[in-house]
């Protein structure tokens, strides 16, 4: 690495010295020295050009998803890449103990969240067999709303919040699957084959989903369901 001042040999030029070859020469000599006219650029050398990480963007998937009956599959094709970081988030209220809310990708990759019990799972594969996390303190099926971030930050941080309370998620040096395909299925896929064998609920869903918003840098991210209620009206007023 070379360490670098400026001196300012003449009014019309600047000139970019060698701190390090300086130093090294005991002031004998400046090193390296390179002179360039002013505004050329700027006070410091060009710098290598980098590529810059795909910044994520903002995907509303839909407002409200209203789901009163059980067996009911709801899919958005498109891909989700979160290897430069990402987000994905909802709100849900729900009166069943159990259910599984939504699986991102297929069984050999995949994020979701479901209810076993009345408590909120974690449920991912991303490289290394699928695992789950408890991240629900007590029972959601209250009927009250709850809150869901799942929060992917460049550099492999995985941290899930529940109702704005962090959960980190340890990953080993083998996760590295961030990139979802098949899109999101809002109750599970209809073939349960399609399914990790880690995931407990597999009858669906039953209950409200708001605001379930995509942060991702994929070209192809899932489409926006825009307002969706199936067999009821929507549940949002009540949120």
């Amino acid at each position: 690495m070379q360490v670098i001042y400026t001196k300012y040999a003449r009014n019309n030029h600047v000139t970019i010295i060698s701190l390090l070859a300086h130093i090294e020469t005991h002031a004998s000599t400046h090193g390296r020295v390179i002179i360039y006219k002013p505004n050329e650029f700027g006070t410091r050398p060009p710098q290598p050009a980098t590529t810059p990480i795909p910044r994520p963007i903002e995907i509303p998937l839909f407002r409200t998803l209203s789901i009163l009956r059980f067996n009911h599959h709801i899919h958005t094709k498109g891909y989700i890449d979160m290897r430069n970081g990402g987000e994905l988030s909802f709100r849900f209220r729900t009166l069943q103990s159990q259910g599984l809310i939504f699986v991102a990708g297929t069984s050999s990759s995949f994020i979701s969240c479901e209810i076993v019990d009345g408590a909120l799972y974690f449920v991912y594969n991303l490289g290394a067999g699928a695992k789950r996390v408890k991240i629900s303190p007590n029972v959601v099926n209250d009927g009250q709303p709850h809150s869901v971030r799942i929060v992917v930050s460049y550099g492999r941080r995985l941290t899930v919040y529940y109702d704005n309370i962090p959960n980190t998620v340890s990953l080993s040096g083998s996760e590295t699957s961030f990139y979802f395909g098949d899109g999101i299925w809002f109750g599970g896929p209809q073939d349960d084959n399609q399914l990790s064998w880690h995931l407990i609920s597999r009858n669906g869903f039953v209950g409200c989903l708001l605001d379930f918003v995509l942060k991702d840098t994929s070209k192809y991210a899932p489409e926006n369901l825009n307002n969706i209620h199936m067999n009821a009206k929507s549940m949002e007023a009540n949120v």
